[in-house]
């Protein structure tokens, strides 16, 4: 501890230092007074370029300049110069980095140019940037064409003015005359041989100025670029083709999102939906047949859930297979927290594939007695197991066309296939069809809509039988008895039924009321399988009545009569029944971290195409 408090003052400093770098580096600022581009078209067809860029250096000092431009459209660039006004030419200079030196290189599919200067700052300086660009025009016998993204289109700062020259040669006139990107305004030459372009305003950094011309066939040589005939192929399809692609592409995708969810509703109303049944009574009350608790919750929401095991293990308790018993364990300095004991009782009555799975997982290993706690992060192995047999029991016993968990599994694996193919298709192929429509996001958007639909609709595919949909519809009957039961019952009347029916209850989501009803009702008896903090026991079993506490006559038995022999009154009875529910489903579920269970403007006629053109690239300072 000592060596890190030595040495944290110097990782302060540091971290402030590497902090502080990209601070002072973004402090540095500049913006183009003016940006102007001349265009001169030469007679051997050549294009030749001069920027002049005039910059004011605000903030920061500045060593050196760059301006790369793209080779795409061109047969390559040369004759490159970088001058300065009152310096002169700035000379070749390779990697030296000297001031008043350039150097220009081929970087990728760009010409990358970088010159230097002496350290300057809150100063303004102008540089022109010269070069001859090859094969740039395009050549047909209507009249010769020139597009060119005249200012670089990669830059982080403004310009405050910018223009644009283009120059013919001897004897040529302008047929056709454009521009794209940033609003300009053009003017002619008196002698009509030069057009210039001036931005209106000033030019933001996402802004651009390309333009384009069109002027007398025959006065350059009559020979097309290597690049034309893609160009005027990719021309011809996006005016001549392209809109009924998007137009196709466009129907398709309106029919995948409109038409997918149809569909697949389409497919629910035929394949998931359940059979009709015929009329029901609003209520029955007693259970229609002989399904057991667990079971009898997977079939009312077609899941295999917590809720199932915790009325499998309570009906196992009714059963006489197993006691609960409310305990106090003790902890550090005496202090207590309440643990539950499941004890292994021995009982003739023969269990299902659900409650053998249940107590497997209960009692491990031959242990007849396990505490709750013990069975942290250790059950949630056996769940699996048991979800598994709980759904079988659905498609053994006719209730459900197919296991309902394989049917949810299926389809909605059919909609993440669809969502992933969507997706991973127009990550990879959106680069390559961008260039043949604009629709292709839509077209893959519906695969995904329809793909989102199925993985929606997947959770209700699992479709019961007719003997299924009769079955659920009695049983949910039942479950309004027990959900109005002190409405239509005298509690009195039916106390006995609390335990016989508390299985049920649990399964079907009301417990906390259905315990809440019956505790409040002091002839209530207590589950014969659950044995309260602080009952007596006799040969092994909890006995019928429990005194009071300082040695009165004993009470009635039930769960007032123990509640009356325990300091916090009727509430403290139904909570520790109900805190023990709640824990047990809430501990078998526990898993280690580690681990989970699963249940402006464009140009006009003439061939002209805003962003078509050569030139552009990115401009800079540092």
């Amino acid at each position: 501890m000592r060596r890190l408090l030595t040495f944290l003052p110097l990782l302060l400093v540091t971290g402030m230092l590497a902090v502080g770098q990209p601070v002072r580096a973004q402090t540095k600022s500049l913006y183009w007074e003016g940006w102007d581009t001349t265009l001169t078209i030469l007679p051997n067809g050549d294009l030749h370029v001069v920027e002049r860029q005039r910059i004011n250096f605000t903030d920061g000092t500045f060593t050196f300049g760059f301006r790369e431009i793209p080779l795409a459209k061109t047969g390559g660039i040369t004759g490159i110069s970088v001058s300065e006004p009152g310096v002169g030419f700035y000379r070749e200079g390779g990697l030296s980095q000297q001031p008043f030196t350039f150097d220009a290189r081929r970087e990728g599919g760009d010409l990358s140019i970088r010159w230097y200067f002496p350290p300057t700052a809150k100063q303004v300086r102008t540089f022109d940037i010269s070069y001859t660009v090859k094969d740039a025009l395009r050549v047909y016998d209507t009249g010769d064409k020139l597009q060119w993204k005249a200012i670089a289109t990669d830059r982080d700062f403004r310009i405050q003015e910018a223009g644009v020259t283009v120059v013919l040669p001897p004897g040529a006139q302008f047929q056709l005359i454009d521009s794209a990107g940033v609003a300009a305004t053009w003017g002619q030459s008196p002698d009509g041989t030069r057009v210039t372009f001036l931005a209106n305003g000033t030019m933001s950094p996402t802004d651009s100025l390309e333009v384009g011309i069109e002027f007398t066939h025959g006065i350059i040589p009559n020979e097309e670029p290597g690049w034309q005939q893609e160009f005027d192929n990719e021309f011809f399809y996006d005016e001549n083709v392209k809109p009924f692609v998007d137009i196709g592409l466009g129907l398709l995708a309106a029919l995948l999102i409109i038409g997918g969810p149809a569909l697949v509703y389409l497919l629910w109303y035929t394949r998931g939906r359940d059979p009709q049944v015929g009329p029901v009574p609003e209520y029955i009350t007693e259970p229609p047949d002989s399904l057991p608790p667990g079971v009898l919750g997977t079939l009312i929401d077609e899941k295999a859930d917590m809720r199932d095991v915790v009325a499998t293990i309570v009906d196992l308790g009714r059963k006489g297979a197993l006691r609960i018993e409310e305990t106090n364990k003790k902890g550090w300095l005496g202090l207590g927290s309440a643990d539950f004991v499941f004890r292994k009782q021995e009982s003739d009555v023969s269990l299902n594939a659900v409650e053998l799975a249940v107590m497997g997982g209960i009692f491990r290993g031959g242990k007849n007695t396990v505490g709750l706690s013990d069975l942290r992060n250790k059950f949630y192995t056996t769940l699996p197991k048991i979800q598994s047999k709980l759904y079988m029991e659905m498609e053994t016993r006719g209730l459900f066309r197919k296991n309902p968990d394989a049917t949810r599994k299926m389809w909605r694996a059919i909609g993440f296939a669809l969502v992933a193919f969507g997706i991973g298709i127009g990550i990879c192929l959106g680069s390559v069809l961008a260039r043949y429509t604009t629709m292709f996001p839509c077209l893959f958007g519906g695969m995904v809509v329809t793909g989102i639909a199925v993985i929606i609709a997947g959770g209700v595919m699992p479709a019961k039988t007719v003997k299924g949909s009769e079955a659920a519809a009695r049983w949910n009957a039942f479950k309004v008895y027990l959900q109005r039961i002190d409405k239509i019952e005298d509690l009195k009347q039916v106390a006995e039924l609390f335990e016989r029916y508390l299985p049920y209850a649990i399964a079907f989501g009301i417990r906390e009321s259905y315990v809440r009803k019956f505790a409040a009702e002091p002839s209530t008896p207590v589950p014969i399988w659950w044995v309260p903090y602080g009952a007596r026991r006799y040969g092994g079993s909890r006995a019928a009545t429990i005194g009071r506490v300082g040695g009165g006559p004993r009470g009635s038995g039930g769960l007032q009569g123990i509640s009356d022999s325990m300091t916090g009154g009727l509430q403290s009875m139904s909570a520790g029944l109900t805190s023990m529910l709640n824990s047990t489903g809430r501990v078998l579920r526990s898993a280690p971290s580690s681990t989970g269970t699963s249940g402006g403007g464009g140009f006009g006629g003439g061939g002209f195409s805003g962003g078509g053109g050569g030139g552009g690239g990115s401009a800079g300072f540092g």
